[in-house]
């Protein structure tokens, strides 16, 4: 978790005051991470369940939750500074509307930044394999690697500007073990990126669709 938030706010580098779009804000860890740093944040999820796990976090934080469907959200044209969307777009039927709308609340030159379980990687295997054998979310969860999503984003009028791969680690939840594998961390991030289980793209909003 801290290895993809870290990412993830490297890439979005959230300024103090502006408007910020979460998108598929399930719980509000990204929403809440982000009105700490000062962001105007409001969150979107289509599910009531995890807007009443967010609004109880929350506290008074300087976040608003709102019930939506990704591919038609209830905001207009450029009402955001930034906007950010963390393994949300793998669940979605429409990923591309679900980005266009994202592009329209933006304003010329949004900033967005997207998080997705990289499909070339030993954690997504896991997430299937354990899919097969209970009922999961992740069943029906389509994962990219850093080719289709950057096809996707540029399809839907986004300038991709940077990326990065990270979480080079095994999928063994033992904070003893991964603690001592650092280096491989630090090696996988510059040599084999596309290979991260996690991958954070940071895009804006083009002036052409």
């Amino acid at each position: 978790d801290r290895l993809e938030a870290e990412a993830v706010f490297r890439l979005l580098a959230v300024r103090p005051g502006e408007r910020l779009l979460d998108l598929g804000t399930g719980t509000g860890r990204y929403a809440l991470a982000a009105a700490q740093r000062g962001a105007r944040v409001t969150g979107v999820d289509a599910s009531a369940a995890m807007l009443t796990i967010a609004r109880a976090r929350g506290g008074g934080q300087a976040a608003a939750f709102v019930r939506a469907e990704a591919t038609r959200l209830p905001f207009p044209d450029g009402s955001f500074d930034a906007a950010v969307a963390v393994t949300s777009l793998c669940f979605l039927a429409d990923p591309l509307s679900a980005l266009r709308e994202v592009r329209r609340v933006l304003v010329p030159g949004g900033r967005f930044v997207l998080g997705e379980l990289n499909r070339w990687s030993l954690w997504a295997l896991l997430r299937r394999l354990r899919a097969l054998a209970r009922p999961s979310t992740y069943r029906a969860a389509h994962f990219r690697g850093i080719g289709e999503l950057r096809g996707l984003l540029e399809r839907a009028g986004f300038a991709v500007v940077d990326w990065e791969g990270v979480l080079h680690l095994p999928p063994v939840n033992h904070e003893r073990f991964l603690v001592g594998l650092d280096r491989v961390e630090r090696l996988g991030r510059r040599w084999t990126p596309g290979f991260g289980a996690f991958l954070a793209v940071g895009a804006r909003r083009g002036e052409r669709r």
